[in-house]
């Protein structure tokens, strides 16, 4: 019939219609967190408008403070304005670039609101169409496959429609997962992060470099490339020393990382395991080894397992017990205590 050949021939122009809105709405920029920049743009506004009014009653106080009546001095006063004041020309620079911002997001928010609704205005027209192919149907001499012709329109219809959604998701977690990736790579968060802490980690390093007795200098950038000094002079860098020197470089930054992490991230723990890090030291490194570890003696619980027989032979004085494990013919481990 020619009135169900027409209403098909709708059906393709709004089907090819809503594939191109939902192309669109998939590949437009995420605006879901554009009610929350209205909120931080707006409380902007009202800091800086609370610091203009700090600013006037500040240059037109008088020498005596008007809440304890305190005598203000001229330099405290000219100090406090000169923060303020910074802080007022900082804050109308964020504005100005936050407005900016704001405008592009609300723009492309009010957008994507649009092709929405033109989405679901097709969407329901498509049903009304199919609703009126059924009806025509039925006066139909074939009438069964125009039937089955519309149930299985309904059918891939509503398969597309989950399929864009899935595709708007992943698009979605795509822009995400970008925007995360542009975060935590090596010149992203981390790298500033890394910067911020990079000299009391470099500071430590070098102290416990001393504390072993070993006359290098170690800086570290935010990429974690060494840079080591011997006597003033630039080295081979880590993979030129040797195994006990190189232990004695790790072993420092060991320590380094673990002060960091309680001075810097309010991590702290009294335990602290040690298996077999004194393998490459000498007498003299592990007299080193253990002058830092006794630093800590009654604050720190700590359990050192080695197979050296020096550090049971000539410092067992230094621990509170001693553990030995041995092998019995039986093939358990036996331990005992010395």
């Amino acid at each position: 019939m020619a009135q169900i050949s027409k209403c098909e021939d709708q059906l393709v122009e709004l089907g090819a219609n809503n594939d191109f809105l939902h192309n669109e709405m998939a590949s437009s920029k995420n605006t879901d967190h554009v009610d929350y920049l209205k909120d931080l743009f707006n409380k902007t506004e009202m800091r800086k408008h609370h610091l203009s009014k700090d600013i006037t009653n500040l240059e037109c106080l008088d020498a005596e403070c008007p809440v304890c009546f305190s005598p203000i001095e001229e330099n405290y006063k000219e100090t406090l304005l000169s923060d303020k004041r910074s802080k007022y020309e900082e804050l109308g620079k964020n504005i100005l670039s936050m407005k900016g911002m704001l405008d592009e997001i609300i723009t492309e928010h009010n957008r994507k609101l649009h092709i929405q609704r033109n989405i679901e205005g097709n969407t329901k027209f498509i049903e009304t169409i199919l609703d009126k192919i059924e009806k025509l149907s039925t006066n139909s001499p074939k009438n069964l496959d125009n039937q089955r012709l519309v149930l299985e329109i309904k059918e891939l219809r509503e398969k597309l429609i989950t399929l864009e959604n899935d595709k708007r998701s992943m698009y979605r977690e795509k822009e995400s997962l970008q925007v995360l990736d542009t975060m935590l790579c090596d010149n992203g968060v981390k790298k500033n992060i890394i910067k911020k802490y990079l000299p009391y980690l470099n500071q430590r390093v070098n102290i416990y470099l001393q504390h072993f007795d070993f006359p290098i200098k170690l800086e570290l950038d935010e990429l974690f490339d060494e840079t080591i000094t011997l006597n003033g002079r630039e080295t081979n860098g880590y993979k030129g020393f040797s195994e006990g020197e190189k232990l004695r470089i790790d072993l420092s930054l060991l320590f380094s990382l673990r002060d960091l992490a309680k001075e810097k991230n309010c991590v702290s723990t009294n335990l602290l395991i040690m298996d077999e890090m004194d393998f490459s030291l000498d007498s003299v490194g592990l007299r080193s080894l253990m002058d830092i570890l006794l630093m800590g003696k009654g604050t720190i619980s700590t359990f050192v397992i080695t197979h050296k027989a020096e550090m049971k032979n000539e410092f067992s004085e230094e621990f509170d017990e001693i553990l030995t494990v041995e092998k019995t013919s039986s093939g358990f481990s036996e331990i005992i205590l010395i």
